[in-house]
């Protein structure tokens, strides 16, 4: 959700998302004299919260001497900044935020203007595009406050991995354990593929009956000896529907995608930048992006089809991806547009790059 709002020339615009509401405001020069910085206060009228969000600086004069890291609020030692953004907002809620701007001095504040704005943030689950994204490590600051320099596996009851995995990993769960045996079929193609959470997930809906067949990449020593140790780990080494991707020998292949197919028709597919690892999962700052669409789903089907062929040149796969994908021309029509790679020339990339700075 994007909204803007001016109050007395002082102006406001939020963009929120699932877990983050980014805020941007513009006070005039002319009115900038004295000022000292801006609260945030956060009202939640669906959580019974009200509060003033907080940062890490502090004026000198009336520095309480809290420890480094410490938290202070915003309405005692002020943003000192145009823009601020909220990472601890929670799916599909409504919130208000009101930006006052401070003048005075540090020990005597004073309300100068203020603009408010109600929004609502997206709910991950949201029509036929669902996205997550963990907090990885751009969290790290807010890790050690909540947890100190505890490892994630050290953290009482798993909290450490659902505090970082922030819905991502459970999205996974749901969507491979959903699967209906005899109905549901699952087409996997990873690049790291071996985190063991991900393969019990994989091993218990085959062992449920569910048809699932996956490709990895196994053409260099990583990923492809931690792949073989987790296939062998799991039980999974010998498994009839195991493809291993070993040519060609020119470059990885970056996989990290399911296709679910239902009743013989492909479904929905979920992709994104997250590898299956725990790594890909909880460290790394990552996207899962699900898109219930069957033309779409269809096209990646097609391309995993191709990716266990296991051509010995190059330009065999190069050929069927374009056959699969074709570049798009013109204007692009309102929905979702497939582009994968490899290909024979940097024409995909140009038409990437032009299509960003056009934006």
């Amino acid at each position: 959700m994007r909204k803007t709002k001016t109050n007395n020339g002082f102006k406001l615009n939020i963009i929120s998302g699932t877990y983050v509401v980014m805020m941007g405001w513009n006070l005039p020069k002319e009115q900038c004299n004295g000022l000292m910085g801006f609260s945030i206060h956060r009202e939640s009228p669906s959580e019974n919260e009200s509060f003033f969000l907080k940062g890490m600086k502090v004026f000198n004069e009336t520095d309480p001497g809290f420890p480094p890291g410490s938290m202070y609020n915003s309405s005692e030692h002020p943003i000192q900044g145009f823009q601020w953004s909220d990472y601890s907002a929670k799916p599909g809620l409504t919130y208000i935020y009101t930006i006052t701007a401070l003048k005075g001095t540090p020990s005597n504040l004073q309300s100068f203007k203020s603009v408010s704005l109600k929004v609502n943030t997206e709910s991950p689950e949201n029509g036929d595009q669902d996205i997550y994204f963990n907090r990885g490590i751009a969290a790290s600051q807010e890790y050690v406050r909540r947890f100190g320099n505890l490892r994630p596996e050290d953290v009482p009851n798993g909290r450490g991995f659902e505090w970082l995995s922030r819905g991502l990993f459970e999205a996974l769960e749901s969507y491979i354990n959903n699967c209906v045996p005899g109905i549901d079929e699952l087409y996997i193609a990873a690049y790291e593929f071996y985190y063991s959470e991900v393969l019990q997930l994989i091993k218990n809906a085959i062992d449920r009956g569910v048809i699932v067949k996956f490709v990895y990449d196994a053409r260099k020593d990583s990923p492809k000896i931690k792949n073989r140790e987790a296939m062998v780990h799991l039980g999974l080494d010998s498994y009839e529907f195991k493809f291993e991707r070993t040519t060609p020998k020119s470059y990885i292949s970056h996989n990290k995608f399911i296709v679910k197919v239902s009743n013989g028709v492909p479904k929905s597919v979920w992709t994104g930048g997250t590898n299956f690892s725990e790594g890909g999962i909880y460290g790394h700052s990552n996207v899962a992006h699900v898109v219930e669409d069957e033309a779409i789903a269809t096209k990646f089907k097609s391309y995993w089809d191709a990716l266990i062929e296991k051509p010995e040149k190059s330009n065999t796969l190069k050929n069927r991806v374009e056959e699969i994908s074709p570049l798009p021309s013109g204007s692009l029509s309102n929905g979702t547009h497939i582009v994968f790679s490899p290909r024979k020339n940097l024409d995909a990339l140009h038409w990437y790059a032009d299509l960003a700075k056009n934006a």
